[in-house]
């Protein structure tokens, strides 16, 4: 029953642990299926088997920085949109993950409703967007 509801998978990367949780069980909440790893190596293999409909993308983690991620991501699924989440107030920063295919930028610390939001939104231009 619960996986006719589901309406879009995400997976969410981060290395804080209740920072993941927390983001995880709101979008459950909204009935998105997500899909938690705690680093960048993780998130990498996991793309590799399996299709995500949007990825949130830490950007200050250990072993593989979310930039590189976002990098190797857009390698092997260039049309998923990734939604980066960092406490790095950096200007020059969030215009070259960008610039890099992020489709989009939230700061920490930030609100459930901000992260739920932007979900929807960037979902919702993805599937009306143009084809390409």
């Amino acid at each position: 029953m619960e996986a006719d509801t589901v309406i879009g998978k995400i997976l969410v990367v981060d290395d804080e642990p209740g920072v993941r949780s927390v983001i995880s069980k709101a979008l459950q909440k909204e009935g998105y299926e997500v899909f938690p790893a705690e680093d960048g190596r993780e998130a990498l293999e996991m793309i590799k088997r399996k299709d995500f409909d949007l990825t949130f993308l830490d950007i200050m983690m250990p072993k593989i920085s979310g930039e590189e991620v976002l990098a190797r991501m857009k390698t092997i699924k260039p049309k998923m949109p990734v939604v980066i989440l960092t406490a790095v107030k950096d200007p020059v920063t969030e215009h070259q993950l960008m610039e890099s295919g992020a489709s989009a930028y939230i700061k920490k610390p930030c609100s459930l409703d901000e992260v739920v939001s932007t979900a929807k939104k960037v979902l919702n231009k993805r599937q009306t967007g143009p084809a390409g």
